[in-house]
């Protein structure tokens, strides 16, 4: 999983993405609220909101 800091995107990690991916792995790379693709929003921008985000793309056996 490809965590974007604050001021980058998902598309920010396009080159090691498709690296892992052609060595068979699979990938996983998101924005946070209301960067890049994401939708635009006027709350949820803090790192409680960022945690909660990320657990939810997590299998509940992490």
């Amino acid at each position: 999983m490809f965590q974007p800091g604050w001021s980058l995107t998902a598309d920010d990690w396009d080159a090691q993405m498709l690296f892992f991916l052609s060595e068979g792995y699979r990938v996983l790379a998101f924005d946070r609220r209301g960067q890049g693709r994401s939708t635009q929003t006027d709350v949820g921008h803090d790192m409680d909101t960022f945690a909660s985000d990320t657990l939810t793309l997590l299998p509940p056996s992490i």
